[in-house]
């Protein structure tokens, strides 16, 4: 998708990270520059080492700040950005891209493009995935529930399922455009319909990212290859 869009324009990094991996991207497809934003002190730190070790320091222009209060010295072309978390907009990203779309001559330039999760049910005694909880995470856990005053059901990150391990469709959980203001809340109803038999102890959660137009992720599918 980078490498399709961005050769010859100016473009900016939404939360860049320590590697500023999507700005190097953007640099080796043709970025005339890189405008790149990380709002955290250490992550920038690391950030502007690691562009001046690769020697990027005038095409990588790295920004420390707020995406939602720094300003750019000209307006950009795309806008790339890493933040869609693996359930759409669990990270926080809406009100973040929503903002970023300023930086841009036309809003629609926006990578990736649309965001959509989709839910399913599964039978969790027969998946049995590895949840693989951490001393730290379980600790972590322990805390919000003591806050919280008590326990309740969380979002685990899992691999290995595929479809073959659902017991229903998929239905859309959440969809995301882009390239397009988005509404911070909102509510959907979703349906679905079981497919074969089972006992339905559990839903599970995976996106379809598409990243330009044709160019599309299903991370369920993804699992299966």
């Amino acid at each position: 998708a980078i490498a399709g869009k961005v050769k010859g324009k100016v473009v900016v990094d939404v939360g860049t990270g320590p590697e500023a991996i999507l700005a190097q991207h953007c640099i080796s497809s043709g970025a005339v520059r890189v405008y790149a934003i990380e709002i955290l002190d250490d992550i920038y730190e690391l950030a502007k080492a690691r562009i001046a070790l690769l020697g990027l320091s005038e095409k990588i222009i790295l920004v420390k700040g707020d995406v939602r209060e720094v300003n750019l010295p000209e307006q950009v072309d795309y806008c790339v950005c890493a933040l869609v978390g693996n359930m759409g907009s669990s990270d926080g990203c809406i009100p973040i891209m929503n903002s970023a779309r300023r930086f841009l001559k036309d809003g629609r330039n926006m990578i990736p493009l649309r965001s959509v999760s989709y839910i399913g049910c599964i039978d969790l005694e027969t998946v049995r995935p590895s949840y693989c909880v951490t001393e730290t995470g379980a600790g972590y856990m322990e805390r919000i529930f003591e806050h919280h005053g008590g326990s309740f059901d969380l979002r685990m990150c899992v691999q290995g399922i595929g479809e073959k391990e659902l017991l229903s469709e998929g239905s859309v959980f959440e969809e995301l455009d882009l390239s397009e203001p988005m509404e911070t809340e909102g509510t959907r109803e979703v349906v679905l319909q079981i497919t074969r038999s089972g006992m339905l102890s559990g839903f599970v959660v995976w996106l379809e990212l598409h990243t330009s137009e044709g160019i599309v992720n299903n991370i369920l599918k993804s699992q299966e290859i």
